[in-house]
Formats: C-alpha cells, sequence, structure tokens
C-alpha cells in the first residue's frame, strides 16, 4: 500500500469516525463519508470490501489508538 493510499484509507476512517458520531451507526452512509473527504462514492471500496469493512476498521483504529493513548477522549 502506498503512503496516498494510506492516507486516504485514514481520512475515511477519521471521517467514519465523525459519520458515526453525527449520525449514528443505523444511518451510517459511505457516501456522506465519501462527501467528507471530497471524494468520489466509489472512492471508499477502493480501501474497503464494503460498509462494514470500514466499521471494523474504526473500531480496530479506536482500539489501536486506545491502546496507544489510554488517555484519549475516543
Amino acid at each position: 500500500m502506498s503512503h496516498e493510499e494510506a492516507s486516504m484509507r485514514e481520512r475515511l476512517i477519521l471521517a467514519g469516525i465523525q459519520e458515526i458520531e453525527a449520525r449514528g451507526i443505523q444511518n451510517f452512509s459511505m457516501r456522506q463519508v465519501a462527501n467528507a473527504c471530497g471524494v468520489s462514492c466509489a472512492a471508499p471500496y477502493k480501501h474497503f470490501q464494503d460498509k462494514n469493512d470500514l466499521i471494523l476498521s474504526i473500531v480496530l483504529y479506536l482500539s489501536l489508538i486506545h491502546i496507544s493513548e489510554p488517555t484519549r477522549p475516543y
């Protein structure tokens, strides 16, 4: 995975976190995540298989942050 791909993947994860905070997991929208990143609605699917894959990646990302920085407010 190139640096640009990794950067976009993290941007999508961070936008996904904001999407969950704003709309809840029941109303999670890949289209809204893409829009928040300024990319096409197909772009997230280049980095994640589907919505569940992105949500799982968000959970893993937050878990890693919690392990490395337990005082972080997430």
